[in-house]
Order: C-alpha cells, then structure tokens, then sequence
C-alpha cells in the first residue's frame, strides 16, 4: 500500500482525486504508522476508521452489552399520554414520524437533536413533549428542550461514581454558585472553567482546607492533596431536579406511554429486517430504513381501519 501510495504521488498526482485512492490512503493511515523509519501497525485505532472498504460509512460501535459494525438508528414515533391503554387484539393508534439513521459512534444527543430538527422540517412536527430512554437525557438534552419550550420525559443515567460521596450526595445550588458536602460544609471557591479541546463548560466547586480535618476525607476523596472537589455542568439543576423525580412514586406511571416505542423497534426488526441491510453506503442504508418506517405506519392504518369496520359491523343498530 504504501510503495503505491508513493508511486501515485511521484508519477500522477492527479490519481489522488480518485475516490478509490482517497480511501487507501485513509486505510492505510488508519491501520499504519512509520516509526523511526519503519512501517508498523497503529497502536491506536481511530472511532470513526474503516471496518470494511466495500462500505467505509460502517463503523464501529459499543453500547454497553452490545457491540456491532454498521449504523445508528433513532426512531421518533406519535403518542398519546391520555389515552387509556389498549387491550390484546386492538391495532395501535400511534404512527412512525421520523426514522433517522446515523454513524454508529454518533451519540444519542446529536441524534435527537436531529430527529427534533428533521420533524419540524419535514412534517411540521413540534411536539410538546417527548418520552425518550436515559441515553437521551443529559444535561444538555434537558437545557435545550427547555429553551424549546418542550418538556423531555425520561430517566437520566445515574451518577456513574458510586459509593456514599458521590455527587447525588452533595447538595448543590447553580445559581449561588454553592454546594453543601455531605458533612454540612460549604465549598469556599467555585470557578467557571471552558474546555476548548472538549467543547464543554463546567463549574469546579472546592472545600479547601475544611477537608483537612474532615473525618470521612479518606471515604470522600483520592485525591493525594486530600482536598475534595467536585465538578458539575452548568445546569446540573436540570439533572439533579430529573433524579429527585425519578425517586418520587410515581415516576414509572408518568413514563408508561413511552412502553409502545419497544414494540415498534421489535415490530421494525421482526418484521422488516431493520437490523439487517442489502444495501451499502449511509444514504442507501437510510433510504431502506425510511421504507422500512413507511411500511410499518401503512400496515398499522391497514389494521386500523379494518379493526374499525369489524367493530362497526358488530355494534347495535
């Protein structure tokens, strides 16, 4: 690959325009690096690099329990909240709105962001409310749907620290810029700090010398100054406020409706295949998930209308 490489760049550049030599090139970079001279494989694969050269849109992908090579897809389906719920045999009410397919490293936030985007553009979509998992809801998810005058129900993932000192135990006010520690103390400095290399901001809240002569300091921090900080987004209320509401009753109930959407992912796997593609490329792939959406809201108004005149043919004149 590489001889090649070099061969094109000496004797025609102009080959360099090609697709199929713009992705050698990428392959080859992807799965190669010199070293003092020498050729050897890359210690470090990049998230988004080629898994198979017959599809370079496919890539790879690691939720947890599951990993695969391919694509993302998000689907964004109607529901009612106030209609009560269906008994066995009576054909679903709710419709397919937007099936929208993804990179696979591509994150759940980008992802709603852009099912939202492409609903209202569209379909003229602009829901008031939006049940989702906990991979949608982030601090983020929540500061945008309130700026959209939108409500997004669902539970966010829990602090990944575990342990009694974790940051549900702290209590925390974003616009006294304060946190009180599980021990009754109040953090002496708190500073407003930007990642440019993340594109992320944050508050860092610290105790000081109050940790010194703290009975729990070994419990509550690693760190070697013995000092705790603590470090939460801007609107880390949103998401503080979200958890308080998970531990109330009856949070489960208020999230039932969101229970359909698990059989619509299983009626588009069993029943169209939406796990599996003849095709290659993101924008075929996403064409064939569209069909795959169309087809499924056209057998559900099928159904509909048929459960409809059954059950008027069987009704009292």
């Amino acid at each position: 690959m590489r001889e090649l490489l070099d061969w094109i760049d000496r004797n025609d550049p102009r080959l360099n325009e090609r697709e199929a030599v713009k992705l050698l090139r990428r392959v080859f970079e992807e799965q190669f690096e010199v070293v003092e001279g020498k050729l050897q494989p890359t210690q470090r694969r990049r998230p988004r690099s080629v898994q198979n050269p017959h599809d370079p849109d496919a890539h790879y992908a690691d939720k947890g329990t599951k990993q695969w090579i391919g694509y993302k897809v998000h689907v964004g389906e109607s529901v009612d909240p106030e209609r009560a719920i269906k008994k066995k045999g009576e054909p679903a009410e709710h419709f397919i709105t937007e099936i929208l397919t993804t990179e696979a490293a591509q994150d759940e936030m980008a992802g709603l962001t852009e099912t939202l985007k492409r609903e209202q553009e569209h379909h003229g979509i602009t829901p008031q409310a939006m049940y989702t998992d906990a991979g949608y809801v982030t601090e983020h998810t929540l500061t945008q749907a309130e700026q959209n005058g939108m409500e997004l129900l669902g539970p966010t993932r829990p602090d990944p620290h575990k342990g009694a000192y974790n940051t549900d135990a702290f209590h925390v006010d974003i616009d006294k810029r304060q946190a009180v520690c599980p021990q009754g103390n109040l953090n002496t400095q708190c500073s407003r700090i930007k990642d440019n290399y993340m594109q992320t901001e944050y508050y860092r809240m610290e105790w000081g010398h109050q940790c010194d002569r703290c009975p729990v300091q070994k419990q509550c921090t690693r760190s070697k100054s013995g000092r705790r900080t603590l470090v939460v987004g801007l609107r880390h209320d949103l998401v503080e406020k979200r958890r308080k509401e998970m531990r109330a009753a009856g949070f489960a109930k208020t999230m039932h409706p969101r229970n359909g959407v698990e059989g619509t992912h299983s009626e588009l796997v069993r029943g169209h295949g939406l796990r599996r593609t003849k095709y290659r490329g993101r924008s075929r792939v996403s064409l064939s998930h569209y069909l795959m959406g169309a087809a499924c809201n056209v057998k559900r108004y099928l159904n509909l209308l048929a459960f409809q005149m059954r059950t008027a043919a069987l009704s009292p004149a």
